[in-house]
């Protein structure tokens, strides 16, 4: 018997071979098992507690299709944020829109709607989406499994970053300054 270990060892050591350390590793290779991922998914009485919770103002409106929408309304830094938070039909993601306003056509500077283009490349997964009446809103989505209230809070504030950061190109009142000017309200009209 000691004769066969010797040669075993030597294979081990030589091409770092490994045997399982228990019967219950026998099928992973000796590799441990990863923790099982619960994918909980809020609803939307959860989603609204999880926002009060966080501090928002909550105010609960309908959309459409009479499911419900929670309209976060609150200043920040010297802006004005109004963002709609509800549930995909499958309830598997929760959607962030911030309506920033009308882009009028005849007004908007040449190249608003590339540059808008070109901002979705570096602010994903926040986006802009333009209606086919020129109304733009900012979205993101945040997957609906095992969402805390920190993972939230930072898709918000990443949000509302990206919102301050990119304010001359969907704000009117900020196309003839500078392009480099964050502050200031958004485009709801607030002072």
């Amino acid at each position: 018997m000691k004769g066969l270990l010797a040669p075993a060892a030597a294979l081990v050591a030589l091409f770092g071979l490994a045997l399982p350390a228990s019967a219950a590793d026998a099928g992973t290779g000796g590799r441990s098992q990863p923790a099982a991922v619960s994918n909980e998914r809020m609803d939307y009485a959860k989603l609204k507690e999880v926002l009060e919770t966080m501090g928002y103002p909550v105010k609960e409106q309908k959309n459409t299709d009479g499911t419900p929408l929670y309209v976060l309304d609150f200043d920040e830094g010297g802006f004005h944020f109004i963002i709609d938070v509800n549930l995909s039909t499958d309830g598997s993601v929760i959607w962030l829109n911030a309506p920033l306003g009308n882009l009028p056509a005849a007004k908007r500077p040449a190249g608003t709607l590339e540059k808008l283009l070109k901002e979705n490349m570096k602010r994903d997964p926040d986006h802009f989406d333009m209606y086919s009446d020129g109304y733009l809103d900012m979205a993101r989505y945040v997957e609906n499994r095992d969402v805390t209230p920190a993972v939230l809070r930072q898709a918000i504030n990443e949000m509302c970053n990206d919102m301050r950061q990119t304010e001359a190109l969907w704000n009117p009142a900020k196309w003839a300054t500078n392009p480099r000017t964050n502050t200031g309200p958004n485009a709801q009209g607030k002072q």
